[in-house]
C-alpha cells in the first residue's frame, strides 16, 4: 500500500456517509517510536472538538501504511484565495482569524499545540455563515506537522527551510519531539493577518537559505513598512503595528501568552483609522494643444482683425461691387478691395513657420528692410577699399 499513498474519496459500507481516506507515506526508518507518535497525534486531532477544526474519523496503521479517515470540506483553501492578490476587508479579515484563532485555543485547551499551521491547512467553506462569511476549517491538527516532517518539509527540516513563511524561528534545531509553547502559534497568527489584510506575504524571500536567514537573523521590519514596500501600506490600520509587533517576535516571551488577548486587542487595531499615505506623484505631462479659438493657439493678430470685422455695424448699404474681386465703396470709406477669409494658423516648432505674429511683426520687417540695403552697401564698399589696399587681389 506503500505506492498508493494520497488522498481517496470513500464511501463505508456500515455508514453510507462519504468520506476521506488519506494513505500516507511512511518515513524511512519506520520504527516503533515514529507509529507511537503517529497514533498519538491523531488521538490529539479528535480531542480538539472545534466547529472550526476538520474532523478525524479514525485513524491506524495497515502493513506498516499508516492512514486515517476524516470528513470532507467543500470549499477553498485559503492559500488559494491569496493567490489572487489581494487582502480581504477589515470585517471579513477579522471574522476569518477569529475562527481560526478560537480553533487554537481549543487545541492549546487540550494541550496540544499545532506549530505548522499554514494558509494550505485553512479551508474557506461554501457554505455561509450568517451575515454572508465563509465559516472556516482547519486541517491537519496534530497529524500535519508529523507528515511534514516525514516528508522533509517540516520545521526540524533546515534543508528545506520553504516551511519557514510559517513556522516560528524558534523550532530551528529543536528536537522533533521538543514541547511547544502555544506562543508559537501567535507568531504564525501575527503573520497570517498581514497577509489577509494586505494580500502579500510578509518576507521578502520565498524559499531555501535566503528564506531561513531571514526569519531567523535579519531585521524584523515593522508591518506597514514592509506593506509600503509592496505599495499596500493603506490597508493597515494605525494600531496594526504594535499589535504584529507582540506576535511577530524572536523574543517567545514578549508575544502575547495566549490567543484570547490577541483576538481582543486585533478587535481594537482594526478599527482605528488607515494610516495616511501621501499620494504617488505622477510623471509630469505637458500640456496638449486644444483648438480653443480664444487660446494662445492662434495669432493674436489675426484673432484681433476677426473681432474687429464681428463688430461692424450689419445696417450698412449694398455695397457697389465693381466685379469679380474689384473694388467696391461702402458708405464712408474708401475704395478697397474684398477681404479675404482668415485662416487661423496653428504654432509649430518650425522657427520660419507661420507661428510668429505677422501683425505684431510688421514693425521689425520695416526695420530689417531698412537695415539689409545698408548691410549690402557696405559690403561693397569693403570690398573696394580691399582691392584698393591689396594690389594683386
Amino acid at each position: 500500500m506503500a505506492d498508493r499513498a494520497g488522498t481517496y474519496e470513500v464511501e463505508p459500507l456500515e455508514t453510507g456517509q462519504r468520506v476521506l481516506l488519506r494513505l500516507i507515506a511512511a518515513p524511512d526508518p519506520w520504527d516503533e517510536r515514529e507509529r507511537e507518535r503517529f497514533l498519538a497525534a491523531t488521538r490529539v486531532a479528535g480531542q480538539v472538538g472545534s466547529e472550526h477544526a476538520v474532523q478525524v474519523v479514525v485513524a491506524g496503521i495497515h502493513e506498516d501504511v499508516p492512514w486515517l479517515v476524516t470528513e470532507i470540506v467543500d470549499g477553498q483553501t485559503l492559500d488559494r484565495r491569496l493567490e489572487e492578490g489581494y487582502g480581504f476587508e477589515r470585517d471579513a479579515a477579522l471574522d476569518l482569524l477569529q475562527q481560526i484563532g478560537g480553533a487554537l485555543h481549543l487545541a492549546h485547551q487540550a494541550g496540544f499545540v499545532h506549530g505548522e499551521l499554514r494558509p494550505e491547512d485553512i479551508v474557506l467553506l461554501r457554505k455561509l455563515r450568517p451575515g454572508g462569511r465563509p465559516a472556516v476549517k482547519i486541517d491537519g491538527f496534530g497529524v500535519s506537522s508529523v507528515v511534514a516532517e516525514w516528508t522533509g518539509r517540516g520545521a526540524g527540516a533546515v534543508g528545506n527551510p520553504d516551511r519557514w513563511l510559517w513556522t516560528a524561528p524558534e523550532r530551528a534545531g529543536a528536537a522533533e519531539d521538543a514541547p511547544l509553547q502555544p506562543r508559537a502559534d501567535i507568531w504564525t497568527l501575527g503573520l497570517l493577518a498581514f497577509q489577509v489584510l494586505t494580500g502579500v506575504s510578509f518576507w521578502r524571500e520565498t524559499g531555501g537559505a535566503a528564506l531561513l536567514r531571514e526569519v531567523r537573523m535579519e531585521r524584523l521590519r515593522d508591518a506597514v513598512e514592509r506593506a509600503d514596500e509592496e505599495r499596500v501600506g493603506e490597508k493597515l490600520p494605525r494600531g496594526f503595528d504594535p499589535w504584529f509587533r507582540r506576535c511577530v517576535t524572536r523574543a517567545v516571551e514578549e508575544r502575547f501568552p495566549d490567543i484570547p488577548q490577541a483576538l481582543r486587542e486585533l478587535e481594537v487595531a482594526l478599527t482605528a483609522p488607515a494610516v495616511p499615505r501621501p499620494p504617488v506623484p505622477f510623471p509630469h505631462t505637458p500640456p496638449l494643444i486644444m483648438a480653443n479659438p480664444k487660446g494662445s493657439l492662434y495669432d493674436s493678430g489675426l484673432r484681433a482683425a476677426m473681432e474687429e470685422q464681428a463688430e461692424e455695424p450689419e445696417d450698412h448699404e449694398e455695397p457697389e461691387k465693381g466685379g469679380p474681386g474689384g473694388p467696391y465703396r461702402e458708405p464712408g470709406r474708401g475704395p478697397h478691395r474684398t477681404p479675404l477669409p482668415v485662416e487661423p494658423r496653428y504654432m509649430t516648432a518650425n522657427p520660419k513657420s507661420s507661428m510668429y505674429d505677422r501683425g505684431l511683426s510688421s514693425e521689425a520687417r520695416v526695420r530689417w528692410g531698412r537695415v539689409i540695403p545698408l548691410l549690402l552697401v557696405l559690403g561693397v564698399a569693403v570690398y573696394i577699399l580691399l582691392r584698393l589696399l591689396v594690389p594683386g587681389r
